[in-house]
């Protein structure tokens, strides 16, 4: 059990304030900080712990309800829960902030101007000329906090003066005494998503896949891809291509989807030709004229995660954790590259070869496939995604000026150097 209390940062405002972005960012810095964090997210929480709930006042109190239980039992436990939903009515959340007590309550405010204007989908053209239903603040309440710990006006702050804001606010309140910063950043979203081994049924349907995707795949399963564990559903996809950002918030530099020319379902074993990899299907959308499919990557071949163990995230944290981490590392895409070196860098390094041979004794080099061009912001964003999922606490990147006006710091969790 933690010494340390924990607590509860509760998120509210309209569907595309912000919360979900801060949520990401705040959790980065904690998680720098030593904290443990957990970020509940209103659709994830929809789709599995309030799966049948409707939008009725009764339904979405009950929802609310069940997220500050999950919370506050996380916040027990030592660790930060933070939430990412919408959560309408005043009275709900202040029943949750009497019954959890370390509780910090940041009111996303954004004009539904603002958010019609940037909002991907155009769900508040349609919400404001009712076509629909239940959409809070539009068709359905909002009501506003009344005494919130923290405001942020999202269309006026930089994303980086919000985090400030609420960090000020969080160390006030003494929530981060006795913290230390861990010898390994976390993962891209928290965790590691391998893929699993499946028996596809005799008649299994089957996808095609591209060199490309082929390439997609394989990093997928070896965990390097995380948080993304396979092709992107719809929400993720139309937010990538706008924003370079999944719906969670989280940094991503591409829109990988695979294309589908049936209508798949929710958990169907799909074949993928060529490959030693299946997909377990999602959902299946249409974007134009041309259908996709989203879902996990899995693995129909036992023995191609044995001849690849080496190559994967995990085996080469676990070799940085009994070094005492602190890594530099470099996505190598040419064999003129000049590498950083152990003795330059004081601590050890790590090579992620993709597509081109390296020697460099001393290093840690994994091979990866060649990795597709992306484009200039792109190409630097993956690299640092590859690396801080490898356990790498410093990237040197291609392209330092990309990268940097795009995300921030706490947001991408590693170090920059420039090559």
């Amino acid at each position: 059990m933690s010494a340390r209390p924990g607590f509860v940062v509760w998120f509210t405002g309209l569907s595309g304030s912000g919360k979900s972005t801060l949520a990401t960012l705040l959790s980065a810095e904690l998680a720098h900080r030593g904290v443990h964090v957990e970020i509940l997210d209103g659709d994830e929480v929809r789709r599995h712990l309030s799966k049948g709930l409707g939008f009725s006042r009764e339904d979405r109190d009950t929802n609310v309800r069940r997220i500050g239980f999950v919370a506050k039992l996380l916040a027990r436990a030592g660790a930060c829960a933070m939430t990412a939903a919408i959560s309408p009515y005043r009275d709900v959340r202040d029943e949750l902030r009497r019954d959890i007590g370390r509780f910090l309550e940041v009111y996303c405010r954004c004009p539904v101007d603002v958010l019609a204007a940037r909002d991907p989908k155009g769900l508040y053209v349609k919400a404001l000329a009712g076509e629909i239903a239940h959409f809070s603040g539009v068709t359905d309440p909002y009501e506003e906090p009344l005494a919130p710990d923290v405001v942020v006006d999202t269309s006026a702050e930089t994303k980086e003066q919000s985090v400030a804001k609420i960090l000020e606010v969080i160390e006030q309140k003494g929530y981060l005494e006795e913290t230390r910063a861990p010898a390994l950043p976390a993962p891209h979203g928290g965790t590691l998503v391998a893929a699993p081994l499946v028996v596809p049924p005799a008649n299994a349907r089957a996808l095609h896949a591209s060199a490309e995707d082929a390439i997609w795949l394989e990093l997928a399963a070896l965990g390097a891809l995380s948080p993304v564990g396979g092709p992107l559903g719809e929400k993720d996809a139309v937010r990538v291509r706008k924003e370079q950002r999944l719906e969670s918030g989280r940094a991503w530099p591409f829109a990988w989807l695979l294309e589908c020319p049936f209508e798949a379902r929710e958990g169907e074993i799909l074949l993928v030709e060529g490959t030693p990899f299946a997909l377990v299907a999602h959902e299946t959308f249409r974007l134009g004229e041309r259908r996709f499919v989203s879902g996990a990557v899995a693995m129909t071949d036992p023995s191609w995660m044995r001849g690849a163990e080496t190559r994967s995230p995990r085996w080469v944290r676990e070799i940085l954790a009994e070094q005492g981490g602190g890594a530099v590392g470099r996505v190598v895409r040419a064999e003129a590259e000049p590498l950083p070196r152990s003795e330059e860098a004081g601590a050890p390094v790590v090579l992620l070869a993709a597509g081109v041979r390296v020697a460099a004794p001393g290093s840690l080099v994994v091979e990866l496939p060649r990795l597709p061009a992306l484009g200039e912001v792109g190409d630097a964003l993956l690299e640092v995604v590859l690396l801080r999922n490898y356990g790498v606490g410093a990237a040197v990147v291609h392209s330092m000026t990309g990268v940097l006006a795009a995300f921030s710091r706490a947001e991408l969790g590693v170090e920059l150097r420039s090559a």
